[in-house]
């Protein structure tokens, strides 16, 4: 009996769904609370109000949300209803339309195994755009065989009272930007409107580090408004922009505190290359060379024709052979420095000996070995004025603290005092890490145990530099008066009289590789050239203490163990691994 009950209450729910829906046939109209139908279909609108109604809100867009339904015309609701059908909206007041989303669920009546659909849709915030005042919004449900139905509802959006600051999220160049162009805008962007007519040349303005007011032309377009400055900025120097509170939105809101914007504009860009000429150019792995004041001498390794040398006269831009009459039987990994008269090679991959070159009469000559160092290599060398220095190193099995000098007017070696002198604890530890200044040699060793030392020809004595603030070595140069050090990102100069470290200034965006390296001293200026993988390079005049990038345009191919020499008007940088024959020369 009660079964029977409820079957019968059943049905009575469906035929009123049914007759509600409008049955097989006939449409419905008209936006009043209900919902409306077309054969079969209906839409309501549930949020935020019901069909036909109207909301309020201070918002600029707004979401919809309801449900849909549609009778099956038969049982397999499943694969048939809920993939066919497709929600659009028309905001009537803006002409914007577009679609939601609708997904639908199928129920299985218990009773009388049958199913009907339950379909939800929703269009969210962002979608539905408002403009102020009413906007009249129709939402349309369809099938693929044309059933369908709409709703309407009314939305009206009112302006809020604004009480809000405006706000500064966006500048160019960026707060505390570094290597900014020196032609480049000031830029602002503002996170709503702004009243232009509070822009001016007191609301914002850029000063230089002095507080010097920069002459700029100012525009503004919504929602950003930009300084041009009527004159190039300075190099590498810091400027400051400022916008004040006197700025306002259309409402009146002023900034909530000053806002101010520090950078610092880029180096300057200076000097140009040219190419080296390769004809006759030797074919040499990892040279060596030395300027003699008229020509650049070079001298390697060819692994396939054995030891041999080039001799590069720039002014005509020409290479011609050396003898190689009584040359070195080797060009690995040896030394070389120019005496004046001749350049001398000394060491290298199990040799002790030592040659001269006189480029005068293209002769070599065999320099005394007694008491020369053991063979070695990636040993230090530099030339005094009137000794050759030879220091460290190692045979590939065992590192050497030890060395001597070479006197070559008297052909004679005399040993140096290892007498506190640089402890080898790496088989490599000494490398490159060397310069002459003037009367000593300062020593670097870089690996295990870092240590700086100067060493005293005159007295054969080492002393202990001071390393506070001193930087990692990497390359240095001896101006006259003081050593410059670059370790790669900063550079410093140490006082010999006080042995004491000051800071240089810092490059803009410059850092650099110690194996691509290579630096020389201009008689003003040092100029660094990363030859790797970075191929840049910077020129650093102490005057000044400023810097400056260097033009890479032309400059040669990426290399590693290059040689450089300078001139007296031009850097040469030349060779490298795998036997580079190229090169090119650079006018600072």
């Amino acid at each position: 009996m009660k079964t029977q009950l409820y079957r019968s209450a059943f049905l009575v729910l469906i035929i009123t769904m049914l007759s509600a829906c409008g049955g097989g046939g006939g449409g419905g109209g008209g936006g009043g609370g209900g919902h409306e139908s077309v054969n079969n279909g209906y839409i309501e609108i549930n949020e935020p109000v019901g069909n036909g109604g109207t909301y309020t809100t201070q918002y600029s867009s707004v979401t919809l949300s309801g449900t849909a339904f549609k009778s099956p015309q038969n049982a397999d609701c499943v694969s048939v209803f809920p993939t066919q059908l497709n929600l659009t909206w028309h905001n009537t007041s803006t002409h914007q339309t577009g679609s939601g989303g609708i997904s639908s669920t199928c129920i299985l009546d218990p009773f009388w195994g049958t199913t009907y659909a339950y379909t939800s849709w929703v269009i969210y915030s962002g979608g539905i755009n408002l403009k102020p005042g009413s906007n009249v919004i129709n939402v349309t449900v369809k099938d693929s065989i044309g059933n369908s139905a709409t709703a309407m509802i009314t939305i009206v959006q009112e302006e809020a009272i604004d009480v809000k600051s405006p706000s500064v999220i966006n500048t160019s160049p960026a707060q505390s930007g570094l290597c900014v162009a020196v032609n480049s805008p000031v830029t602002a962007m503002f996170d709503e409107a702004i009243d232009p007519d509070t822009l001016s040349s007191n609301s914002f303005y850029l000063q230089d580090l002095y507080g010097n007011l920069v002459t700029s032309t100012l525009s503004y377009v919504e929602p950003e408004v930009s300084l041009q400055p009527q004159t190039i900025l300075n190099f590498n120097s810091t400027y400051t922009a400022t916008l004040t509170q006197a700025i306002t939105d259309y409402a009146g809101n002023t900034l909530n505190m000053d806002y101010v914007l520090n950078f610092t504009t880029a180096d300057n860009v200076s000097g140009n290359w040219v190419s080296t000429s390769i004809n006759v150019a030797p074919t040499l792995e990892t040279p060596v060379a030395v300027w003699t004041g008229y020509k650049m001498i070079v001298w390697g390794d060819d692994p396939f024709n054995g030891p041999s040398g080039g001799v590069y006269d720039p002014v005509i831009d020409s290479w011609s052979e050396l003898s190689s009459v009584n040359a070195p039987p080797y060009g690995s990994k040896t030394s070389a420095v120019w005496t004046g008269t001749e350049m001398i090679i000394w060491g290298g991959r199990r040799f002790s000996e030592g040659y001269a070159y006189d480029p005068g009469t293209d002769s070599w000559r065999t320099i005394s070995s007694v008491g020369a160092p053991s063979a070695r290599y990636f040993h230090n060398a530099v030339w005094t004025g009137s000794e050759m220095i030879i220091w460290g190193g190692t045979d590939g099995k065992l590192s050497y603290s030890d060395g001597a000098r070479y006197n070559p007017f008297t052909d004679s070696w005399t040993p140096v005092s290892n007498i506190n002198a640089p402890s080898n604890t790496d088989l490599y530890s000494n490398t490159r890490d060397v310069v002459w200044a003037g009367t000593e040699m300062i020593i670097w060793k870089t690996i295990n145990s870092p240590e700086i030392l100067r060493y005293n020809p005159a007295t054969d004595i080492w002393k202990t530099v001071n390393s506070t603030n001193a930087p990692a070595f990497e390359e240095a140069v001896w101006t006259g008066t003081e050593m410059l050090v670059w370790d790669g990102s900063r550079g410093a100069r140490y006082d010999l009289k006080t042995d004491a470290w000051s800071n240089m200034s810092i490059p803009c965006g410059f850092d650099s590789n110690p194996f691509t390296t290579e630096a020389v001293w201009t008689g003003s200026e040092m100029v660094i050239w990363d030859a790797g993988y970075n191929h840049n390079g910077v020129i650093y005049t102490p005057v000044t203490d400023s810097w400056e990038m260097m033009n890479i345009t032309n400059a040669p191919a990426s290399r590693v163990d290059h040689v450089s020499v300078w001139t007296g008007s031009e850097v040469i940088v030349w060779g490298g691994r795998n036997r580079l024959i190229t090169g090119g020369r650079f006018f600072p």
